[in-house]
């Protein structure tokens, strides 16, 4: 399990390379614009790896439907599969309202200087 978990940090940072090779932030709305794709990646990347999570225990409860100890742990993986689904979903829900509260027009400002305000003398 522990090498599993050593090759996805791996491949997890051989993904992000690009985002790091290419972060030529001008000024704080690209560093910003940067850093949201970022977290939007990640956040489709444990969703996804979630779901998976999820088939896979629904997989080994199907094969081991006749045993009772094994169809009993792929129950627990399909469980913690939807708990965590439930979870991100549910902040990832709470999060688009609190944006359409807050936010005008339910979208981040496109430009983050008119939201807040900057001195660029400095």
């Amino acid at each position: 399990m522990k090498k599993i978990f050593r090759i996805s940090v791996v491949n997890l940072a051989l993904l992000l390379v690009p985002y790091f090779a290419l972060a030529a932030a001008d000024n704080v709305n690209e560093l910003i614009v940067i850093l949201s794709g970022i977290v939007r990646s990640l956040i489709l990347l444990a969703v996804a790896m979630a779901l998976l999570y999820f088939f896979w225990g629904l997989a080994l409860f199907i094969k081991n439907t006749g045993s009772g100890s094994e169809a009993e742990e792929a129950r627990q993986k399909m469980l913690w599969g939807i708990i965590a689904l439930f979870v991100m979903v549910s902040v990832w829900g709470i999060v688009q309202v609190l944006n359409t509260t807050f936010v005008r027009k339910g979208q981040a400002p496109q430009d983050i200087q008119n939201a807040i305000p900057f001195n660029d003398s400095l």
